[in-house]
């Protein structure tokens, strides 16, 4: 039997940490890179303002947001409630009291993802959110403050 002396042991772990972090880093660029493909086509969804298109866009965002193996930022979480907010605008007729949720949603959905920051391993990521962000508050101005 060998004896491993304890600077072994320690170079042993360093390598081991230093492959894991590599590995982690590469997880993250990929899963910074499915958020922000599925927030372009919610984005370019919510721009034509196309129904069938939002529903294609968001089919699959929660588990593009929660199943990369790492938890986004609060605000790119959010990118499940915009597609619920705007499913809400365009599923259902809504009275005077759900157009006010609805206006409500909207806008705390668009401030939240609005506080988006660059992210080392999502660049353009960060851009996107808060082009997302514009569009809805676009949309809230043009359909609650008349």
């Amino acid at each position: 039997m060998h004896k491993v002396s304890f600077a072994t042991k320690g170079l042993i772990a360093i390598v081991g940490l230093v492959t894991a972090t590599a590995a982690e880093a590469k997880s993250k660029e990929e899963g910074w890179k499915a958020w922000a493909e599925r927030a372009t086509a919610i984005d370019a969804a919510l721009k034509q303002t196309d129904s069938s298109q939002m529903k294609a866009a968001c089919s699959g965002v929660t588990g593009t947001v929660i199943g990369q193996g790492f938890q986004f930022p609060y605000w790119g979480q959010s990118l499940i409630r915009v597609c619920q907010v705007s499913k809400d605008l365009w599923l259902y007729t809504m009275s005077r009291r759900g157009q006010k949720k609805w206006c409500s949603d909207i806008k705390d959905v668009a401030k939240t993802i609005g506080k988006a920051t660059p992210v080392a391993e999502g660049p353009g990521a960060a851009e996107i959110a808060l082009d997302i962000s514009a569009t809805m508050m676009l949309g809230f101005e043009q359909a609650c403050k008349k």
